[in-house]
């Protein structure tokens, strides 16, 4: 998947942080409820240096919940979009630079975030 590729080319320059590997959704039991999850996602985002979003997987609420936080406390916003998934224009001007070659986000963000 893509962000796995993501994880990999970065882990060993950064500290990556992505809210799917904590809460698995289908097991309700690892959670009290939906609250518990958005405000741990929302603690990790607002302690981060920048956000990594991947637009080419199904529209998702948390995920523009996400992208509004990160706006709203300037945190940089880079976003991976292949061109096939429709974006809302709000989330597009959100980021701060959008790809759609996943190897070119990742020398990005080496180059301009982690050096």
């Amino acid at each position: 998947s893509d962000l796995k590729h993501i994880y990999d080319e970065l882990k060993y320059d950064a500290d990556v942080f992505n809210p799917n590997d904590f809460y698995n959704y289908e097991h309700s039991e690892d959670y009290d409820n939906d609250e518990e999850i958005m405000k741990f996602d929302l603690y990790n985002l607002k302690h981060s240096d920048i956000m990594i979003v991947n637009f080419n997987v199904p529209k998702s609420i948390g995920t523009a919940y996400e992208v509004a936080v990160a706006n709203e406390i300037s945190l940089p916003i880079i976003g991976l979009n292949n061109g096939k998934t429709e974006l809302h224009p709000w989330l597009k001007i959100a980021c701060w630079k959008m790809f759609n070659d996943i190897d070119e986000l990742v020398n990005y963000v080496k180059a301009y975030y982690l050096n």
